[in-house]
Protein backbone atom coordinates (compact mmCIF):
# COMPACT_ATOMS: atom_id res chain seq x y z
CA UNK A 1 0.00 0.00 0.00
CA UNK A 2 1.46 3.38 -0.92
CA UNK A 3 2.28 5.68 1.97
CA UNK A 4 3.46 9.26 2.51
CA UNK A 5 5.61 9.08 5.62
CA UNK A 6 7.68 6.48 7.45
CA UNK A 7 7.19 6.45 11.21
CA UNK A 8 10.34 5.65 13.24
CA UNK A 9 10.25 5.13 17.02
CA UNK A 10 11.93 3.24 19.84
CA UNK A 11 10.21 0.12 21.19
CA UNK A 12 9.65 1.83 24.55
CA UNK A 13 7.58 4.56 22.80
CA UNK A 14 5.18 2.18 21.02
CA UNK A 15 2.01 3.72 22.52
CA UNK A 16 3.03 7.30 21.62
CA UNK A 17 3.96 6.21 18.08
CA UNK A 18 0.55 4.60 17.57
CA UNK A 19 -1.16 7.81 18.76
CA UNK A 20 0.92 9.94 16.33
CA UNK A 21 0.13 7.52 13.48
CA UNK A 22 -3.58 7.68 14.23
CA UNK A 23 -3.59 11.50 14.36
CA UNK A 24 -1.86 11.77 10.98
CA UNK A 25 -3.96 9.15 9.22
CA UNK A 26 -7.16 10.77 10.55
CA UNK A 27 -6.12 13.97 8.70
CA UNK A 28 -5.37 12.21 5.41
CA UNK A 29 -1.60 11.52 5.75
CA UNK A 30 -0.82 7.86 5.04
CA UNK A 31 1.77 6.34 7.39
CA UNK A 32 3.94 3.23 7.36
CA UNK A 33 4.67 1.83 10.82
CA UNK A 34 6.17 -1.44 11.97
CA UNK A 35 5.17 -4.05 12.78
CA UNK A 36 1.68 -3.23 11.47
CA UNK A 37 2.69 -2.76 7.83
CA UNK A 38 5.36 -5.49 7.59
CA UNK A 39 4.02 -8.22 5.25
CA UNK A 40 3.63 -11.67 6.76
CA UNK A 41 6.66 -13.85 6.10
CA UNK A 42 8.75 -10.97 4.74
CA UNK A 43 12.27 -10.16 5.92
CA UNK A 44 12.16 -7.45 8.59
CA UNK A 45 15.21 -5.50 7.41
CA UNK A 46 14.25 -5.71 3.75
CA UNK A 47 10.73 -4.46 4.56
CA UNK A 48 12.15 -1.48 6.51
CA UNK A 49 14.52 -0.48 3.63
CA UNK A 50 11.71 -0.79 1.06
CA UNK A 51 9.33 1.35 3.14
CA UNK A 52 11.96 4.10 3.64
CA UNK A 53 12.77 4.12 -0.07
CA UNK A 54 9.08 4.60 -1.02
CA UNK A 55 8.33 7.28 1.59
CA UNK A 56 8.54 11.06 1.00
CA UNK A 57 9.34 12.03 4.61
CA UNK A 58 10.24 10.45 7.94
CA UNK A 59 8.45 11.25 11.21
CA UNK A 60 10.77 10.50 14.15
CA UNK A 61 9.16 10.03 17.55
CA UNK A 62 11.81 11.59 19.82
CA UNK A 63 12.17 10.79 23.53
CA UNK A 64 14.88 9.92 26.02
CA UNK A 65 14.78 6.33 24.76
CA UNK A 66 15.54 7.23 21.13
CA UNK A 67 19.31 7.66 21.47
CA UNK A 68 19.70 4.15 22.90
CA UNK A 69 17.83 2.45 20.02
CA UNK A 70 20.13 1.01 17.34
CA UNK A 71 17.23 0.45 14.93
CA UNK A 72 16.18 4.12 15.08
CA UNK A 73 19.75 5.29 14.41
CA UNK A 74 20.03 2.99 11.38
CA UNK A 75 16.68 4.14 10.02
CA UNK A 76 17.67 7.82 10.37
CA UNK A 77 21.02 7.24 8.61
CA UNK A 78 19.21 5.47 5.75
CA UNK A 79 16.69 8.31 5.40
CA UNK A 80 19.44 10.96 5.36
CA UNK A 81 21.36 9.01 2.69
CA UNK A 82 18.20 9.05 0.53
CA UNK A 83 17.62 12.81 1.15
CA UNK A 84 14.28 12.33 2.93
CA UNK A 85 12.82 15.19 4.93
CA UNK A 86 13.07 14.55 8.70
CA UNK A 87 10.27 15.70 11.01
CA UNK A 88 11.30 15.17 14.66
CA UNK A 89 8.27 14.95 16.99
CA UNK A 90 9.13 15.29 20.68
CA UNK A 91 6.72 13.53 23.03
CA UNK A 92 8.62 14.84 26.09
CA UNK A 93 11.14 17.55 26.96
CA UNK A 94 14.46 15.96 25.90
CA UNK A 95 17.46 16.54 23.65
CA UNK A 96 18.73 14.10 21.00
CA UNK A 97 21.94 12.33 21.95
CA UNK A 98 24.72 10.51 20.18
CA UNK A 99 24.82 10.59 16.38
CA UNK A 100 21.19 11.79 16.17
CA UNK A 101 22.30 15.27 17.24
CA UNK A 102 24.35 15.55 14.03
CA UNK A 103 21.55 14.39 11.74
CA UNK A 104 18.84 16.48 13.43
CA UNK A 105 20.89 19.69 13.75
CA UNK A 106 19.11 21.42 10.85
CA UNK A 107 15.58 20.08 11.39
CA UNK A 108 12.67 21.92 13.04
CA UNK A 109 11.09 20.04 15.92
CA UNK A 110 7.37 19.62 16.60
CA UNK A 111 6.32 19.30 20.23
CA UNK A 112 3.27 17.14 21.06
CA UNK A 113 3.57 17.29 24.86
CA UNK A 114 2.03 17.56 27.38
CA UNK A 115 -0.38 14.68 26.73
CA UNK A 116 -2.76 13.93 25.19
CA UNK A 117 -1.35 14.00 21.66
CA UNK A 118 -4.78 14.67 20.09
CA UNK A 119 -4.71 18.31 21.20
CA UNK A 120 -1.53 18.83 19.09
CA UNK A 121 -2.73 16.78 16.11
CA UNK A 122 -3.56 19.77 13.86
CA UNK A 123 -0.11 21.38 14.31
CA UNK A 124 1.50 17.98 13.79
CA UNK A 125 -0.39 17.39 10.55
CA UNK A 126 0.43 20.91 9.31
CA UNK A 127 4.19 20.42 9.87
CA UNK A 128 4.17 17.06 8.09
CA UNK A 129 2.25 18.57 5.16
CA UNK A 130 4.91 21.29 4.81
CA UNK A 131 7.63 18.61 4.67
CA UNK A 132 5.65 16.68 2.06
CA UNK A 133 5.08 19.80 -0.02
CA UNK A 134 8.82 20.58 0.00
CA UNK A 135 9.68 17.09 -1.23
CA UNK A 136 10.40 17.20 -4.97
CA UNK A 137 9.72 13.50 -5.45
CA UNK A 138 6.03 13.60 -4.47
CA UNK A 139 3.60 14.03 -7.32
CA UNK A 140 0.77 16.23 -6.08
CA UNK A 141 -1.41 18.40 -8.31
CA UNK A 142 -0.59 22.10 -8.06
CA UNK A 143 -4.02 23.06 -6.73
CA UNK A 144 -3.93 20.30 -4.10
CA UNK A 145 -0.39 21.28 -3.04
CA UNK A 146 -1.40 24.93 -2.66
CA UNK A 147 -4.42 23.90 -0.61
CA UNK A 148 -2.21 21.71 1.64
CA UNK A 149 0.25 24.55 2.22
CA UNK A 150 -2.56 27.02 2.96
CA UNK A 151 -4.17 24.59 5.39
CA UNK A 152 -0.87 23.96 7.12
CA UNK A 153 -0.18 27.67 7.54
CA UNK A 154 -3.67 28.30 8.79
CA UNK A 155 -3.40 25.51 11.38
CA UNK A 156 0.03 26.72 12.53
CA UNK A 157 -1.11 30.35 12.78
CA UNK A 158 1.51 31.57 10.36
CA UNK A 159 -0.82 33.10 7.80
CA UNK A 160 0.65 36.15 6.17
CA UNK A 161 -1.29 39.00 4.56
CA UNK A 162 -1.78 38.49 0.85
CA UNK A 163 0.66 40.37 -1.33
CA UNK A 164 -0.58 43.64 -2.84
CA UNK A 165 -2.05 43.35 -6.32
CA UNK A 166 0.28 44.02 -9.12
CA UNK A 167 -0.06 47.42 -10.68
CA UNK A 168 -0.69 47.61 -14.35
CA UNK A 169 2.42 48.73 -16.17
CA UNK A 170 2.02 51.70 -18.50
CA UNK A 171 2.12 50.86 -22.15
CA UNK A 172 5.63 50.72 -23.41
CA UNK A 173 6.56 53.03 -26.20
CA UNK A 174 8.82 51.47 -28.69
CA UNK A 175 11.55 53.68 -30.00
CA UNK A 176 12.43 53.60 -33.61
CA UNK A 177 15.44 51.43 -34.37
CA UNK A 178 18.60 53.43 -34.90
CA UNK A 179 19.55 54.10 -38.46
CA UNK A 180 22.71 52.22 -39.39
CA UNK A 181 25.59 54.43 -40.34
CA UNK A 182 27.22 53.89 -43.66
CA UNK A 183 30.97 54.01 -43.88
CA UNK A 184 32.20 56.99 -45.89
CA UNK A 185 35.35 56.72 -47.97
CA UNK A 186 38.38 58.54 -46.65
CA UNK A 187 39.05 61.85 -48.42
CA UNK A 188 42.57 62.72 -49.53
CA UNK A 189 44.25 65.59 -47.67
CA UNK A 190 43.81 68.98 -49.21
CA UNK A 191 46.72 70.89 -50.64
CA UNK A 192 48.28 73.31 -48.18
CA UNK A 193 46.69 71.64 -45.15
CA UNK A 194 48.92 71.20 -42.12
CA UNK A 195 49.67 67.67 -40.95
CA UNK A 196 48.55 66.62 -37.53
CA UNK A 197 51.37 66.86 -34.97
CA UNK A 198 50.97 63.25 -33.84
CA UNK A 199 51.57 61.84 -37.31
CA UNK A 200 55.23 61.00 -38.19
CA UNK A 201 57.03 63.22 -40.65
CA UNK A 202 58.32 61.40 -43.75
CA UNK A 203 62.04 60.48 -43.75
CA UNK A 204 62.45 61.62 -40.14
CA UNK A 205 62.96 58.03 -39.02
CA UNK A 206 65.71 57.53 -41.63
CA UNK A 207 67.73 60.45 -40.26
CA UNK A 208 67.39 59.18 -36.71
CA UNK A 209 68.57 55.73 -37.77
CA UNK A 210 71.61 57.17 -39.57
CA UNK A 211 72.53 59.26 -36.53
CA UNK A 212 72.30 56.28 -34.22
CA UNK A 213 74.37 54.16 -36.63
CA UNK A 214 77.11 56.79 -36.83
CA UNK A 215 77.22 57.05 -33.04
CA UNK A 216 77.58 53.29 -32.75
CA UNK A 217 80.43 53.21 -35.28
CA UNK A 218 82.22 56.04 -33.45
CA UNK A 219 81.94 54.25 -30.13
CA UNK A 220 83.27 51.04 -31.70
CA UNK A 221 86.26 52.91 -33.17
CA UNK A 222 87.07 54.52 -29.81
CA UNK A 223 86.85 51.17 -28.05
CA UNK A 224 89.11 49.51 -30.64
CA UNK A 225 91.69 52.31 -30.33
CA UNK A 226 91.66 52.00 -26.55
CA UNK A 227 92.04 48.23 -26.75
CA UNK A 228 94.87 48.21 -29.32
CA UNK A 229 96.68 51.30 -27.94
CA UNK A 230 99.58 49.34 -26.29
CA UNK A 231 100.23 47.31 -29.43
CA UNK A 232 100.19 50.37 -31.67
CA UNK A 233 102.58 52.20 -29.37
CA UNK A 234 104.95 49.24 -29.31
CA UNK A 235 104.83 48.91 -33.13
CA UNK A 236 105.44 52.60 -33.90
CA UNK A 237 108.08 52.87 -31.16
CA UNK A 238 110.12 49.99 -32.64
CA UNK A 239 109.94 51.53 -36.12
CA UNK A 240 111.11 54.94 -34.90
CA UNK A 241 113.95 53.34 -32.91
CA UNK A 242 115.16 51.39 -35.97
CA UNK A 243 115.14 54.54 -38.07
CA UNK A 244 117.10 56.43 -35.40
CA UNK A 245 119.72 53.64 -35.20
CA UNK A 246 120.10 53.65 -38.97
CA UNK A 247 120.57 57.42 -39.01
CA UNK A 248 123.14 57.26 -36.20
CA UNK A 249 125.40 54.70 -37.98
CA UNK A 250 128.77 56.25 -39.16
CA UNK A 251 129.26 56.84 -42.89
CA UNK A 252 131.75 54.49 -44.64
CA UNK A 253 135.27 55.73 -45.42
CA UNK A 254 135.92 57.20 -48.90
CA UNK A 255 138.53 54.51 -49.64
CA UNK A 256 136.00 51.80 -48.94
CA UNK A 257 133.46 53.31 -51.34
CA UNK A 258 136.22 53.73 -53.98
CA UNK A 259 137.45 50.21 -53.61
CA UNK A 260 134.02 48.70 -53.54
CA UNK A 261 133.63 48.71 -57.33
CA UNK A 262 137.06 48.55 -59.02
CA UNK A 263 137.29 48.15 -62.74
CA UNK A 264 137.86 44.71 -64.09
CA UNK A 265 141.23 45.61 -65.58
CA UNK A 266 142.65 46.80 -62.22
CA UNK A 267 142.35 43.38 -60.57
CA UNK A 268 145.44 41.29 -61.40
CA UNK A 269 145.02 37.60 -61.98
CA UNK A 270 145.53 35.32 -59.02
CA UNK A 271 148.07 32.60 -59.55
CA UNK A 272 147.53 29.06 -58.43
CA UNK A 273 148.49 28.54 -54.82
CA UNK A 274 148.76 32.27 -54.15
CA UNK A 275 146.85 33.60 -51.17
CA UNK A 276 143.95 35.97 -51.89
CA UNK A 277 144.87 39.57 -52.28
CA UNK A 278 143.06 42.64 -51.06
CA UNK A 279 141.44 45.22 -53.20
CA UNK A 280 144.76 47.15 -53.34
CA UNK A 281 146.60 44.19 -54.81
CA UNK A 282 148.64 43.35 -51.72
CA UNK A 283 148.39 39.86 -50.37
CA UNK A 284 146.44 39.39 -47.18
CA UNK A 285 142.95 40.10 -46.11
CA UNK A 286 140.55 42.25 -48.03
CA UNK A 287 141.36 45.91 -47.59
CA UNK A 288 138.89 47.92 -45.56
CA UNK A 289 137.10 44.86 -44.23
CA UNK A 290 139.58 43.94 -41.52
CA UNK A 291 140.82 40.46 -40.74
CA UNK A 292 139.00 37.44 -41.98
CA UNK A 293 136.92 36.03 -39.15
CA UNK A 294 137.13 32.27 -38.70
CA UNK A 295 133.83 30.34 -38.76
CA UNK A 296 132.02 30.33 -35.46
CA UNK A 297 130.87 27.30 -33.65
CA UNK A 298 127.38 26.60 -32.39
CA UNK A 299 128.03 28.09 -28.98
CA UNK A 300 129.99 31.14 -30.10
CA UNK A 301 128.49 34.62 -29.96
CA UNK A 302 129.07 36.84 -33.03
CA UNK A 303 130.91 40.12 -32.38
CA UNK A 304 128.79 43.27 -32.32
CA UNK A 305 128.57 45.35 -35.45
CA UNK A 306 129.98 48.84 -35.55
CA UNK A 307 127.73 51.40 -33.91
CA UNK A 308 125.64 48.86 -32.00
CA UNK A 309 126.02 48.05 -28.30
CA UNK A 310 127.35 44.67 -27.31
CA UNK A 311 124.59 42.13 -26.70
CA UNK A 312 124.06 40.83 -23.22
CA UNK A 313 124.98 37.21 -22.62
CA UNK A 314 121.98 34.96 -22.94
CA UNK A 315 120.86 33.28 -19.76
CA UNK A 316 120.45 29.55 -19.60
CA UNK A 317 116.91 28.26 -20.14
CA UNK A 318 114.93 27.52 -17.05
CA UNK A 319 114.55 23.88 -18.00
CA UNK A 320 118.32 23.43 -17.95
CA UNK A 321 118.94 25.11 -14.58
CA UNK A 322 120.03 22.90 -11.75
CA UNK A 323 117.13 21.47 -9.73
CA UNK A 324 117.12 22.08 -5.97
CA UNK A 325 118.56 19.25 -3.94
CA UNK A 326 115.94 16.80 -2.61
CA UNK A 327 114.90 17.10 0.98
CA UNK A 328 116.24 14.41 3.25
CA UNK A 329 113.62 11.84 4.15
CA UNK A 330 112.82 11.42 7.84
CA UNK A 331 114.30 8.33 9.40
CA UNK A 332 111.90 5.38 9.47
CA UNK A 333 110.02 4.77 12.65
CA UNK A 334 110.80 1.45 14.31
CA UNK A 335 108.00 -1.04 13.75
CA UNK A 336 107.34 -4.71 14.33
CA UNK A 337 104.55 -7.23 13.71
CA UNK A 338 103.07 -8.62 16.93
CA UNK A 339 101.50 -12.07 16.38
CA UNK A 340 99.36 -13.95 18.92
CA UNK A 341 100.48 -17.60 18.76
CA UNK A 342 98.74 -18.60 21.97
CA UNK A 343 95.34 -20.20 22.39
CA UNK A 344 93.82 -17.25 24.29
CA UNK A 345 93.28 -13.66 23.23
CA UNK A 346 95.61 -10.80 24.16
CA UNK A 347 93.67 -8.03 25.92
CA UNK A 348 96.47 -5.56 26.82
CA UNK A 349 99.76 -4.47 25.21
CA UNK A 350 102.31 -2.29 27.07
CA UNK A 351 105.33 -0.74 25.28
CA UNK A 352 108.00 1.48 26.92
CA UNK A 353 111.64 2.39 26.48
CA UNK A 354 114.23 0.31 28.26
CA UNK A 355 115.12 3.30 30.45
CA UNK A 356 111.46 3.72 31.54
CA UNK A 357 110.91 0.12 32.64
CA UNK A 358 107.34 -1.12 32.07
CA UNK A 359 104.87 1.11 30.23
CA UNK A 360 101.56 2.05 31.81
CA UNK A 361 99.60 2.88 28.65
CA UNK A 362 97.62 0.09 27.02
CA UNK A 363 98.18 0.36 23.27
CA UNK A 364 95.18 -1.85 22.41
CA UNK A 365 92.56 0.18 24.27
CA UNK A 366 89.26 -1.70 23.92
CA UNK A 367 90.58 -3.99 21.15
CA UNK A 368 91.95 -7.54 21.42
CA UNK A 369 94.39 -9.70 19.46
CA UNK A 370 92.64 -13.00 18.83
CA UNK A 371 94.65 -16.24 18.49
CA UNK A 372 96.36 -16.41 15.12
CA UNK A 373 95.92 -12.65 14.41
CA UNK A 374 98.58 -9.94 14.35
CA UNK A 375 98.86 -6.14 14.67
CA UNK A 376 101.48 -3.65 13.48
CA UNK A 377 103.37 -2.00 16.36
CA UNK A 378 105.04 1.35 15.61
CA UNK A 379 107.09 2.97 18.37
CA UNK A 380 107.12 6.77 18.78
CA UNK A 381 109.65 8.57 16.59
CA UNK A 382 112.87 9.82 18.20
CA UNK A 383 112.85 7.37 21.13
CA UNK A 384 115.38 4.86 19.84
CA UNK A 385 114.91 1.20 18.95
CA UNK A 386 115.09 -0.72 22.30
CA UNK A 387 111.75 -1.19 24.05
CA UNK A 388 110.25 -3.39 26.77
CA UNK A 389 107.04 -5.16 25.68
CA UNK A 390 104.46 -6.89 27.87
CA UNK A 391 101.25 -8.62 26.75
CA UNK A 392 98.38 -9.68 29.03
CA UNK A 393 96.15 -12.61 28.06
CA UNK A 394 92.58 -13.35 29.08
CA UNK A 395 92.69 -14.54 32.68
CA UNK A 396 95.60 -12.29 33.75
CA UNK A 397 98.52 -14.34 32.34
CA UNK A 398 101.38 -12.02 31.22
CA UNK A 399 104.31 -12.49 28.85
CA UNK A 400 107.30 -10.06 28.79
CA UNK A 401 109.89 -9.28 26.11
CA UNK A 402 112.55 -6.93 27.58
CA UNK A 403 115.01 -5.02 25.42
CA UNK A 404 113.40 -5.77 22.05
CA UNK A 405 115.07 -4.00 19.12
CA UNK A 406 112.14 -2.90 16.99
CA UNK A 407 114.49 -1.65 14.25
CA UNK A 408 115.83 -5.15 13.54
CA UNK A 409 113.06 -7.44 14.79
CA UNK A 410 110.20 -7.17 12.25
CA UNK A 411 108.22 -10.06 13.71
CA UNK A 412 107.40 -10.75 17.39
CA UNK A 413 105.46 -13.90 18.19
CA UNK A 414 103.96 -14.45 21.65
CA UNK A 415 103.21 -18.08 22.58
CA UNK A 416 101.73 -17.50 26.06
CA UNK A 417 104.52 -19.31 27.95
CA UNK A 418 107.53 -16.99 28.12
CA UNK A 419 107.97 -14.58 31.02
CA UNK A 420 104.60 -15.44 32.54
CA UNK A 421 103.83 -13.94 35.91
CA UNK A 422 106.04 -10.83 36.12
CA UNK A 423 108.37 -8.43 34.36
CA UNK A 424 112.09 -9.09 34.24
CA UNK A 425 114.97 -7.56 32.32
CA UNK A 426 116.87 -10.75 31.51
Amino acid sequence: MPHDVFLSYASADRAAADAVCAALETRGIRCWIAPRDVPAGADWGEAILTAIGRAHAMVLVLSRHTAASVHVRNEVVTAVSQSLALVPVRIEDCQPGGALRLHLAGSHWLNVYPAPIDQHADALAGGVRLALAADATIEIPRAQAAAMVAAARASAGTDRPPPPPRQAHPPETRADPPTPRTAQPAQPPKAGATRAPHLPTPRRGLGVALAIGGLVVLCAAVAAAWYYEPRLKALFGATVAAEADTASMPAPAPGMLAAADPPAAAVPPVAAGEPPRGLTGAPGPLAGLGAVTPPMGLGAVPPPAAGFPAPEPASAPRSMTQAPPPRPLPPPRPAARVTNGATTAITQLFVARVEDGLGREDWLGHAQILPGNAVQLRAPAGQGCLFNIRVVYVGGLTEDRPGVDLCTAPDLRFEGSKGAGGFSLR
